[in-house]
């Protein structure tokens, strides 16, 4: 294969490259830490890991060819992955989740955000560690103090703060939920001007996992820049973000 098509894929194309030292297997690469390495993938195109979170990568020499076993099966080693994962099929991990990119939106970020193209980066999707609970800070009650918070900004725009800011209405909706197995709060935030335009709109999904770390997946139009009232933030979530927790050592 001409190497100058190879590194043409490998500009172009951040993380799906062919080598030409594979012979007829069909390798993929993925930037690791900073470093493109030849991955292990399985028939969903997803990046293997083992129960660590470690990424499962081929061994090559100094050449970048594949070292195998006398039976020709190539060799494996797990690399822990400190950054996002972007998969060949189009998904992305970071830290426990793991979701596609959404048809028109791009990822724009290291620290697993994805955002809507053509938006200038106002309207996103983010996941990530939020907070941790502990017995006296349970997850009840942090949810219940943002809700206070939350609920005291809402009650100022209803009560006419905000007007000079093109804030008219503001609507706020919580209820508790199940996510990915785990007890959960959904919130969702719309803040409307006078002509009863979306002016901001924000989604967040809270849950706590067995040892007390809450981990959030929030969803933002700022100044209701690509907000689309048919687009189901908590439906898209519950059926597309999975969560997978590293095994304790």
């Amino acid at each position: 294969m001409n190497k100058k098509i190879i590194a043409l894929f490998c500009v172009v194309i951040l993380m799906v490259s062919v080598f030409a030292a594979c012979s007829k297997t069909k390798l993929y690469t993925a930037t690791i830490n900073g470093v493109e390495r030849p991955v292990v993938t399985n028939e969903d195109g997803e990046l293997v890991t083992n129960a660590d979170g470690e990424v499962a990568v081929y061994v090559t020499n100094a050449k970048g060819e594949l070292v195998t076993a006398d039976d020709g099966t190539p060799n494996v080693n797990y690399v822990t992955n400190n950054s996002m994962l972007v998969h060949p099929n189009g998904t992305i991990t970071y830290e426990i989740f793991t979701y596609p990119v959404i048809e028109g939106w791009s990822v724009s970020d290291k620290n697993g955000r994805i955002d809507k193209d053509g938006t200038e980066l106002k309207c996103y999707i983010v996941a990530g560690y939020a907070a941790t609970a502990t017995e006296e800070n349970s997850f009840n009650a942090i949810m219940d103090n943002v809700i206070v918070q939350n609920r005291t900004i809402v009650d100022k725009i209803n009560g006419g703060y905000g007007k000079d800011q093109g804030f008219d209405k503001a609507e706020m909706n919580t209820e508790e939920i199940e996510f990915a197995g785990y007890e959960a709060m959904h919130m969702s935030y719309t803040f409307y001007d006078a002509d009863g335009k979306v002016v901001h709109h924000a989604e967040n999904i809270y849950f706590v996992i067995p040892d007390g770390t809450v981990y959030g997946v929030d969803y933002a139009c700022q100044d209701g820049v690509g907000y689309d009232k048919n687009f189901n933030f908590l439906e898209w979530a519950q059926n597309n973000v999975t969560v997978k927790l590293p095994t304790k050592k």
